[in-house]
């Protein structure tokens, strides 16, 4: 298993706005100077989180992003599962394929299967609002 950069920067640039944001919108600019992140990169991101409805945006001089919802209602497994389009963060050697010892499952299968389970427990319990 692995964070990706995406995933670790989408959860960052949230926690950001969620930081931020009662101030009024906080812009990409902002976000990008304080987090070392690029405003291009931030872009695409959010990008993908206005399509899935994770901020709203104000244009114009002022404007920027805030969280569509409370920072307690969005779950950091849900962050990372709308930039990747990744249902869990799966850490077994077989990645699913169950075909790690001639097409049957390895002795440990289970074990890294659990694994898997417990942290997008984890993440799935954890929201921005911890963080904060």
């Amino acid at each position: 298993m692995r964070v990706t950069a995406k995933e670790k920067y989408a959860i960052i640039a949230l926690l950001d706005i969620a930081l931020h944001q009662t101030d009024g919108p906080v812009s990409l600019l902002d976000i990008a100077l304080r987090q070392g992140i690029s405003q291009s990169y931030l872009e695409q991101l959010f990008t993908q989180f206005r399509d899935k409805g994770f901020v709203l945006s104000k244009r114009g001089p002022g404007g920027g992003y805030k969280l569509k919802e409370q920072p307690k209602e969005m779950s950091i497994l849900r962050i990372i599962q709308a930039v990747n389009d990744k249902k869990s963060l799966d850490v077994k050697c077989c990645k699913g394929s169950c075909d790690d010892q001639n097409n049957s499952r390895c002795l440990i299968h289970q074990l890294w299967d659990d694994l898997s389970n417990s942290i997008d427990n984890f993440l799935q319990k954890t929201t921005l609002a911890d963080l904060m």
